[in-house]
């Protein structure tokens, strides 16, 4: 069972109480295909953590084994044609987003997103467990918090970042693009 299937069968509730209206617009964005983003008044609150299980459903669903078709930039072919469009190449945009993941200081999320008025793709750092908001859908976004590479990479980050490249689920990253939530 997905984190989110499990999570939002029973915390809308808890998240209505918590947060307000924000929270049933919240429930719906994640259990309705039709939603790509997190509801604006979310941002408003202080309290962001109930931001964190959209998030890393997000994280989550966008990763697959290195040795899979699914981790090939190639099985996007949309999305890849949109990413060199803006940044000129794959690579460009790999070292792009990977500049910014780099330059964020702390905890964090970084995230390629889909402006829904223009369409346009854009990089976004998110700080701590804030959401993706003003329009914007993701793709797929990666995880700067500590926890995600100290096991295996310690104060690593830059190896840390090399590595989520192979792992990327651009089969899932292309149905978000075409505007669906592919696996969530």
């Amino acid at each position: 069972m997905q984190l989110s299937a499990l999570l939002f069968t029973q915390l809308p509730q808890y998240l209505l109480n918590l947060t307000g209206p924000s929270a049933t617009s919240l429930s719906a964005s994640i259990t309705n295909p039709s939603l790509s983003i997190l509801p604006e008044d979310m941002a408003k609150t202080k309290f962001t953590l109930p931001a964190l299980p959209y998030a890393y459903d997000v994280f989550w669903a966008n990763l697959a084994p290195a040795d899979t078709s699914q981790a090939k930039p190639e099985s996007a072919p949309k999305l890849t044609e949109a990413i060199s469009a803006k940044y000129g190449s794959y690579d460009g945009f790999k070292d792009e987003f990977t500049g910014v993941l780099l330059g964020l200081q702390g905890s964090g999320w970084g995230w390629l997103v889909k402006n829904e008025k223009t369409e346009q793709l854009d990089i976004v750092i998110t700080k701590d467990q804030d959401p993706v908001v003003g329009g914007l859908a993701p793709i797929f976004g990666i995880d700067m918090w500590e926890h995600a590479y100290y096991l295996q990479y310690f104060n690593d980050k830059a190896s840390y970042v090399n590595g989520i490249w192979n792992i990327i689920n651009w089969d899932t990253a292309e149905g978000r693009y075409l505007g669906g939530r592919g696996g969530l």
